[in-house]
């Protein structure tokens, strides 16, 4: 008979040496490392202890918040953060700190997305900052290489990744590709009358959620289908490996 599979649960917290008991989001890192994003900063931790960065003032980053809201990883292990305030701070594991990617850009002070941070198969970070438009960054020795890419009129809600340097980004316009070689954007999209509110991608199949409460489907060369009609708004969007969709409203 195989194995059984024998499971242990134990229960951490800020007696462990957690920074907070609230906890937004936790990821893992390519070395095992796991990330959480809390109210009071960030903590990582090895499965044994945690190691607390500083955030708020304690850190004297100049604007840092000490809520987290999301964490993403890119292929250099660096953890990006997007905090309470909207603004966007990325831990650089080269040298163990905290850096606004943005700090070398003018005017950038109040710079924010209300949109989740998306990170491409080649490494790329992508935002879609508040009414200025999409930044793709990436770390490099010298810093972060912050490149804007012009949106026109768009506004940019959400990211997936399709495939053949397919980026698809759904907008208050609907759903247009980018080609992640060139960074140009095809005005000819779909669902154009439709306020998209969420994207998600198998590689293949692109699913569409959208203000209205649709959800659609496409691939790239393939007629697009209506999975819902409408309702409520979908907020976010996930395909099991059954072909389920799961949604929020």
């Amino acid at each position: 008979n195989a194995q059984q599979i024998h499971a242990a649960r134990r229960h951490f917290s800020t007696d462990d040496g957690l920074s907070s008991n609230a906890i937004a989001q936790m990821v893992q890192d390519d070395y095992g490392y796991i990330w959480l994003a809390t109210w009071n900063g960030l903590s990582r931790f090895d499965g044994y202890n945690f190691f607390n960065y500083k955030t708020g003032a304690a850190s004297h980053i100049r604007n840092l918040h000490n809520r987290i809201s999301q964490l993403v990883v890119d292929n250099q292990q660096n953890i990006w953060m997007r905090m309470y305030d909207s603004r966007i701070f990325v831990l650089k594991r080269a040298e163990d700190r905290i850096v606004n990617p943005f700090e070398n850009v003018s005017g950038s002070e109040e710079y924010r997305t209300s949109h989740t941070l998306t990170v491409t198969s080649s490494g790329d970070v992508l935002a879609s900052i508040d009414g200025v438009g999409l930044y793709k960054m990436r770390m490099t020795n010298q810093g972060v290489k912050a490149q804007l890419i012009t949106v026109s009129d768009m506004v940019i809600t959400s990211i997936a990744e399709g495939y053949q340097d397919d980026i698809w980004l759904g907008t208050n316009q609907g759903v247009h590709r980018m080609d992640a070689s060139n960074l140009t954007i095809e005005r000819k999209g779909l669902f154009l009358d439709e306020h998209v509110t969420c994207l998600y991608s198998n590689g293949y199949n692109i699913y569409v959620g959208t203000k209205s409460g649709k959800i659609l489907s496409f691939s790239s060369g393939q007629e697009s289908h209506v999975v819902r009609e409408g309702g409520d708004q979908v907020a976010k969007l996930f395909v099991d490996s059954h072909g389920l969709i799961w949604f929020t409203r």
